[in-house]
């Protein structure tokens, strides 16, 4: 709840623009790296989860088989 408040206060939109206005460019451009690099792993997360799955899924799919 604190940080909503302080997002109200700063009429902040984004992650960069709230840690602009309360702690500086500095923290701002730590905070848009720190974005990217979370996503790029969400990203490479579920590519590597799909890759292990689809095989499972697409053998019990057209063979029926559950081993």
């Amino acid at each position: 709840m604190m940080f909503i408040d302080c997002v109200d206060k700063t009429n902040s939109t984004r992650y960069e623009d709230f840690a602009m206005k309360t702690m500086g460019p500095f923290w701002a451009k730590v905070t848009g790296w720190s974005n990217v690099v979370c996503l790029i792993g969400f990203v490479t997360s579920y590519i590597v989860f799909i890759k292990l799955l689809a095989p499972h899924v697409l053998i019990v799919l057209f063979y029926g088989e559950t081993s």
